[in-house]
């Protein structure tokens, strides 16, 4: 019930997006020439596939315009504006205190919270309260103390404090309130600090919030005993006078939630503006009209995936009002289905059990929510270590009793899948953002060497990977124990011998292997649980219980690392032992290296086609608050992806690290969701058409001592620069397959007519066998000391005629190269610079061919080997001084080219600054440099005319109707920022995207077209044949951030 006092009539406002213009004054300087004002700016809801922050015309806007910001925190709240409240209901009603909280918990800002009083003064304490943790506080009807760390109490809600002997402080007693008795006139001041951008979510709670006794059916924590049918009376008022009243009822638990729309105040605004006052309502109102609003909106019409798994958290609801409750009604959640459905979501994480149930009876608002469930499954069955409990055997993957609890771990994940039959599918994460199990122990990876368990563990390892006591030089293998190594992976320092070298890095290679293993039962299990109903329902049997569980995919929620500093558990040798889902999250920030998110798409395409790791599903946690979210969806469904979390939507008042408080990310999703239902048809179950002739690889061996080394400056340059040779391979629009050491040694490399080997140490024997396949008319391409060292970091000397090469020298590095690490790209400056500023002349390349033609060369910024051509080697480009900087070698039917320098990171150089634009940033003969050995040997199969457009070729297996998806990754600074207050100014670039216009697309090896289908232009498009026969093209007249077009 809401009850509003005569004011003027209320002016329409969106609750979704607001810029109020007496806090953000936005100006630009159209042209320095010009030297004037532009415009203000109010940004609206947005309701096409990308809100611009800037207002120039895309043609000619330059970096000079500045949109100058007030301060975010100029607002004000009177201190006559005041709230007070009364229970008038509680089943069954005891006498109570009244509390609040607002944020943490799992949302955002700090946690605040404490009690309301009565009007009379209450009487000077005298005794010291009880001293309870925060869970009592949450419910104890008898305390105030505080835990240390949280914001402290505002001084209107806080009572004197009286000070004991001992001079220590102690809150009063907080009151007990009767049915119907009103608490004291409240400023609603006290419930704010800082900044106040967005509204203020309150919960107001009192009575038993019940206890948590087990797990429901259905996995979650089962909270009984508490209160029910709350409901709570407001009043505010503004100098005295009674502005607005309502009633909020929480039918399942004693919390009552309200919306206060701080953020409104601000200038001249008063409370008894309707932008503050009709804001001002229960937190349903607010998630009602939010919903009202969101299937207004132009992306909520169309279709809605149905095939593909798209996902997201619905969370907030709990029947209590312990620790991250935020709600207890149930209408609230029927409510916030609307706007996830609004957007074409069609599975839950962390849904109220009471509506995961009616998704899995197709019921009612949860009906259209039943294609999957993310959910949780048994972590590392072994416990872990704190400093506050340390059970025996902590973190030990080979202690005694271990084996058990694998089995008993995946008894436990199938059987809770198995309760969820209604849904489709299950991805069961078993640990978010996974670590090493040694990372469990006390002693952390140095665990590994000085545990006897996994000392006779790492023994059966070596032994099973087919090395002996004799290859570590000791004499029996009860002598080889793992080297202790800290918890980074470090190794000692100092000269380390061959054996010591190997143990480092099996050492390395076993804590992947140890953690993995104790996934593999839970593996097993649900892939026989698949096969069983993959076998029920090919029978076309539809109604036992096997045919109706839901698909099984248990697995380890991955960070991006592959994309970072790399990490302990390797994305390729992890899926030969564990999980039945390959699945990582997108985490970068940086907008120019968004586009990297295909190269881990790519690793996940590549290992679920492999026979010895083989996942039966691929999934991708998308972060749309983190940027390019069309463009991520839209490569992972292009390698294979089924399954899209876009993590997380909220709701705002529930979670932290959220998108669902921000109108345009909503847009993006809907029209991404949309896109893909269009298309699903011939999306799902699709791959390319065409097969890559062109794998790069990073090795395994590389990472590992790049971490052994402590990130010396070689190896991490050597890190970074494989990513941007990826990057320049898709920038030619070269369809590429990552592969590792593994399938180089153990698989047929016939279908690649180019490989990439990016990183200085490699196996011997996948060396070896590069080396075979060079010989049979494969083409080798490294770079940068690559393919020098060994596994054991030892020279690969037996390589270098194959290289045509002398010998190997040290690389020079001018620089040291950082990691990316999920925030902004380095700049190279004098504070990455080592030693003395090389000479012009040295840190040049005269010629860039690498098939011999002439070029005018460029800078070097980050390093360079000197090569050293054995005879028979074609010199193809110099340094400045006159240093060999590339060279051809044939060998056999093929031949191996060597770049001395960095050629991936140096493409990038140009754009690592912060003023970039990626449509000219990217320079094309840097790019030549990399990518000019695989041009002459392979074809584009979609062939743009913007190199940072992405296009995939795909054919369904069944139908063998075809589509192409198309991703402009393109951005650039449009804009500065200027924040200015009383006390500083601050500049920050404004990122936009960069549309495409004129878009020439070639495409190739797609038999027999006469039209193409733009489902984000909605237009059809006539082609054009090649003169080749095999080929046809098109032009878009534009290309904003993706677009699917159906041939036909």
């Amino acid at each position: 019930m809401e009850t509003q006092l005569p004011y003027p009539p209320a002016r329409p406002r969106s609750l979704f997006m607001r810029l109020n213009a007496s806090r953000r004054l936005v100006r630009g300087l159209l042209s320095l020439a010009i030297g004037c004002l532009a415009m203000f700016v109010c940004p609206a809801f947005c309701s096409q596939a990308w809100c611009q922050e800037t207002v120039a015309d895309e043609e000619t806007s330059q970096i000079d315009l500045l949109i100058e910001d007030a301060d975010a925190r100029d607002f004000h709240v009177p201190e006559s504006l005041t709230m007070r409240l009364r229970i008038l209901a509680l089943d069954p009603f005891e006498p109570t205190q009244i509390q609040y909280k607002y944020g943490g918990w799992g949302s955002p800002g700090e946690r605040i919270y404490g009690h309301f009083w009565k009007p009379d003064p209450p009487p000077v304490a005298q005794a010291k309260p009880a001293e309870v943790d925060l869970d009592d506080l949450l419910d104890s009807p008898t305390t105030a103390k505080k835990p240390a760390g949280d914001k402290p109490l505002t001084d209107s809600l806080k009572r004197p404090e009286i000070a004991n002997p001992q001079g220590r402080k102690y809150v009063e007693k907080p009151p007990l309130f009767q049915l119907r008795e009103w608490t004291e006139q409240t400023p609603l001041s006290n419930f704010v600090t800082g900044g106040a951008t967005a509204p203020r979510f309150l919960q107001v709670f009192g009575g038993d919030g019940g206890e948590i006794v087990g797990q429901t059916d259905t996995g979650e924590r089962n909270f009984v005993g508490a209160a029910r049918n709350f409901q709570v009376e407001f009043e505010f008022y503004y100098q005295g006078k009674l502005l607005k009243q309502f009633v909020i009822h929480a039918p399942d638990a004693p919390i009552a939630p309200l919306v206060i729309p701080y953020h409104e105040l601000t200038g001249t605004v008063e409370p008894t503006d309707p932008a503050f006052l009709d804001n001002l309502v229960p937190l349903e109102t607010y998630v009602r009209r939010r919903a009202d609003m969101a299937e207004a909106q132009p992306w909520s019409a169309g279709p809605k995936p149905t095939l593909f798994a798209m996902v997201s958290n619905l969370g907030g609801y709990a029947p209590t009002h312990r620790l991250g409750s935020r709600h207890a009604d149930p209408a609230i959640v029927t409510q916030e289905a609307r706007i996830l459905r609004a957007m074409g979501i069609n599975g839950f994480q962390g849904a109220p059990g009471f509506f995961v149930r009616q998704a899995m009876r197709q019921e009612g608002a949860a009906a259209p929510f039943h294609r999957a469930d993310d959910d949780h499954a048994p972590g590392y069955p072994v416990p872990r270590w704190t400093s506050a409990a340390s059970p025996p055997n902590s973190g030990c993957p080979y202690a005694p009793g271990v084996e058990a609890a694998k089995q008993a771990a995946a008894v436990e994940a199938v059987a809770g899948m198995r309760a969820k039959s209604g849904f489709d599918m299950i991805y069961d994460v078993t640990v978010d953002e996974i670590g090493s199990v040694y990372d469990m122990t006390e002693e952390g990876k140095a665990h590994m060497g000085t545990c006897p368990h996994c000392r006779r563990g790492f023994q059966e390892y070596v032994q099973s990977m087919g090395l002996t006591a004799a290859d570590f030089g000791a004499a029996d293998i009860s002598q080889v124990t793992p080297l202790v190594v800290s918890r980074k992976g470090a190794a000692p320092q100092g000269e380390v011998s061959k054996g010591d070298a190997m143990r480092a890095y099996w050492t390395l290679r076993f804590n992947c292997h140890a953690s993995a293993q104790l996934f593999a039962p839970m593996r097993a299990a649900a892939r026989a649980e698949n096969a069983n109903k993959r076998q029920a329902v090919d029978q076309g049997d539809t109604t036992s219980a096997t045919a109706r569980q839901p698909w099984m995919y248990p697995g380890a929620m991955r960070g991006n690392t592959f994309l970072m500093g790399g990490h302990s558990l390797d994305f390729f040798n992890w899926y030969r032992t564990a999980d039945n889902a390959f699945v990582y999250e997108t985490s970068n920030r940086d907008p120019r290296v968004w586009s990297w998110d295909s190269y881990l798409c790519d690793v996940g395409r590549t290992v679920i086609a492999q026979p010895d790791m083989g996942q039966e599903l691929f999934a991708v946690y998308v972060k749309p608050h983190r940027g390019a979210p069309m463009q991520r969806a839209l490569s992972a469904v292009s390698r294979g992806a089924r399954y899209i979390n876009w993590y997380t939507y909220g709701p705002s008042y529930a979670k932290g690290d959220m998108w669902g408080h921000r109108p345009e990310i909503m847009a993006q999703v809907a029209q991404t969701n949309r896109l893909i239902a269009a298309a699903e048809e011939v999306l799902y179950d699709s791959k390319w058409s065409q097969p890559a002739r062109i794998a790069v690889v990073k090795p395994r061996a590389s990472e590992l001592w790049m971490t052994l080394s402590g990130g010396a400056p070689v190896w991490t340059a050597s890190w970074e620069n494989a990513k941007w040779v990826y990057a320049a391979l898709t920038h030619a629009h070269l369809p590429v397959d990552p592969i590792d050491q593994v399938m180089i040694r153990d698989q047929d490399l016939s279908q690649y007519r180019v490989i990439y080997l990016n990183g200085p140490a490699l196996e011997r024997a996948a060396a070896q066998k590069l080396a075979d396949w060079v010989a049979g008319g494969g083409v080798l391409v490294t770079m940068g000391y690559g393919l020098s060292r060994d596994e054991y970091n030892q020279p690969l000397e037996f390589l270098q005629p194959v290289l045509g090469l002398s010998k190997r020298t040290e690389p020079e590095m001018w620089h040291s190269t950082r990691t990316y690490g999920a925030t902004s790209l380095q700049t190279y400056d004098d504070a990455s610079r080592l030693g003395e500023r090389p000479t012009p002349a040295t840190a040049s390349v005269k010629s860039a061919g690498t098939d011999g033609a002439e070029a005018t060369g460029f800078e070097l910024t980050v390093g360079r080997e000197v090569l050293h051509p054995a005879a028979g080697t074609e010199v193809l480009s110099r340094y400045g001084d006159g240093g060999v900087a590339a060279t051809r070698h044939p060998h056999g039917q093929g031949e191996v080219i060597v770049l001395g320098y960095f050629a991936g990171l140096e493409y990038a150089v140009p754009l690592m600054h912060d003023r970039f634009d990626m449509q000219r940033d990217f320079d094309p003969l840097r790019r030549r440099a990399v990518v000019a050995p695989a041009v002459a040997r392979a074809q584009p199969v979609v062939d743009a005319s913007e190199p940072t457009i992405e296009g995939v070729l795909l054919k369904n297996t069944t139908t063998g109707k075809q589509a192409i998806t198309l991703m402009n990754w393109a951005y650039g600074v449009t804009a500065v920022r200027v924040i200015q207050s009383e006390q500083s100014r601050q500049e920050r670039p404004v990122v936009s995207h960069l549309p495409a216009r004129n878009v020439k697309v070639v495409v190739r090896g797609a038999g027999a077209v006469q039209r193409v289908r733009s489902l984000a232009l909605e237009q059809t498009f006539a082609v054009e044949p090649g003169s080749d026969g095999e080929s046809f093209q098109f032009t878009l007249h534009e290309l904003r951030e993706g677009d699917i077009l159906l041939l036909e």
